[in-house]
């Protein structure tokens, strides 16, 4: 088998008939590829939905879409791997030329199209160029701007496996944690000029909804791949990429923390500061200047990196 789709489904039966509708019509035998929808605790008519189409499905009590990721990645039996929203949709007979395009590689990366729920296009994202590499220059040329959205990979599943990848339980931004050391780790990646991916942007979904929970899970995420970093005694090039790109969920923490309370901000500044041993050299040994700055700044606040960030913004 060439493919396996895994839909992590919680709650989305006004999506999901779409969703699977554009998984259906495809280019490759039907034998060829599999769907496998994880229901994590609906409560909705989604399920229904999902049989009535004929799709595997298996049901869990709600535990999150991380969890929902691994149980289908452990049932998944093809070479590749994408992991699709479900409230999300593909073009219509793309799989084929994604499979060939990726030729054995460990990763292909494409892009997307974001779309409102009236249809209109919001945005588009696509790489400028297409190429193959290894995975730690895909890694350096992208850094901070890596794409972190698990739907914009085919994964081959030796990859994942062979490496014990899977992602982590209970956090927000999981993505953000597994998409750069799955790109480390990989020995070749495509990129795709292609956009195969349809976003619906739209205020239901999980990154359109405020959690005080997610600057403080974006630390969490921070220190795991700055462990990850030191575990693979990474080169200087590749640790300038990794800074830039933890100094920019560091970034992003700060400025989600600012949506929520007195008291969340206040928990936040307290978890950003217990990083202050080692966060200054991290922002110094980025590759953007605003980062730099910050890491020179950040002592002389106290290290307070929410302080730094909105005295920056300042300027902006």
């Amino acid at each position: 088998m060439k493919l396996s789709i895994v839909i992590p489904m919680y709650n989305a039966g006004p999506f999901i008939r779409k969703c699977l509708d554009s998984c259906l019509v495809q280019d490759i035998g039907k034998d060829e590829y599999e769907i496998i929808v994880v229901n994590d605790g609906s409560t909705d008519d989604g399920p229904a939905i999902v049989e009535e189409l004929g799709i595997k499905l298996v049901s869990q009590p709600n535990s999150g879409p991380s969890v929902a990721r691994n149980k289908g990645l452990s049932m998944a039996g093809g070479d590749y791997v994408w992991f699709v929203d479900a409230d999300d949709s593909l073009e219509e007979n793309c799989v084929g030329g994604m499979l060939a395009e990726a030729q054995g590689a460990d990763i292909l990366a494409f892009g997307m199209r974001n779309i409102l729920p009236d249809g209109k296009v919001e945005s588009i994202f696509s790489y400028p160029s297409s190429g193959r590499m290894t995975g730690p220059d895909f890694f350096n040329v992208q850094n901070e701007k890596l794409k972190l959205c698990s739907p914009l990979y085919l994964f081959r599943r030796d990859l994942l496996s062979s490496n014990g990848l899977s992602y982590v339980t209970c956090l927000y931004h999981e993505d953000s944690e597994f998409i750069p050391k799955a790109v480390y780790l990989a020995e070749e990646v495509v990129v795709s000029r292609t956009v195969p991916y349809i976003r619906l942007v739209h205020p239901g979904s999980i990154m359109n909804t405020m959690n005080p929970r997610r600057p403080m899970d974006l630390v969490r995420v921070i220190r795991l791949l700055k462990q990850f970093k030191i575990e693979k005694a990474v080169t200087p090039a590749q640790e300038k990429a990794f800074n830039s790109l933890l100094s920019n969920l560091a970034n992003y923490a700060c400025k989600l923390s600012d949506l929520t309370s007195a008291e969340d901000r206040k928990e936040f500044a307290e978890s950003i500061a217990s990083c202050s041993s080692w966060l200054p050299q991290v922002l110094r040994g980025s590759m953007q200047l605003k980062y730099r700055a910050e890491g020179f700044l950040l002592p002389l606040f106290g290290g307070d990196l929410p302080a730094v960030h909105r005295f920056l913004m300042k300027f902006k």
